[in-house]
């Protein structure tokens, strides 16, 4: 079944037969002996959130918005994975608040450096590093 839409008033999900509403592709891998509805329409199921939140989404898995959305994630995920191992502030048992807001500042600071070396030409990084040698 193919993701046609959504319904806000009754909050569900509306799929509809590939064959009737699937692209190119998907109408040359389904060989259907017999149609799933007489309909010209095509077969319309409608599933709700409700009864499975991971299966039925919004927005549906394998959709661009979805992709883009856990791109996001991913990304916010690695950079929180790199604040807390990477600069080792997980572990960090401050006695006081400036000690801890100062931790966490050198940590920001490393990481805007490494984005800016990223974004940097290596040679440019490379004749930093032996100028600081």
């Amino acid at each position: 079944m193919r993701y046609y839409g959504r319904d806000l008033v009754k909050i569900r999900l509306k799929w509809r037969c590939p064959m009737i509403y699937g692209s190119k592709k998907d109408r040359a891998r389904i060989n259907c002996q017999t149609p799933c509805s007489s309909s010209p329409f095509g077969r319309v199921v409608h599933t709700k959130p409700t009864w499975d939140l991971r299966v039925h989404c919004y927005p549906p898995r394998s959709s661009s918005e979805w992709k883009k959305t856990y791109a996001l994630r991913y990304q916010s995920e690695q950079m929180n994975n790199l604040l807390k191992n990477g600069y080792n502030t997980e572990n960090l048992r401050p006695k006081d608040r400036c000690r801890a807001v100062w931790g966490q500042t050198l940590a920001n600071v490393g990481t805007h450096l490494a984005a800016q070396a990223a974004r940097a030409s290596p040679g440019l990084v490379q004749t930093l590093a032996r100028q600081a040698s």
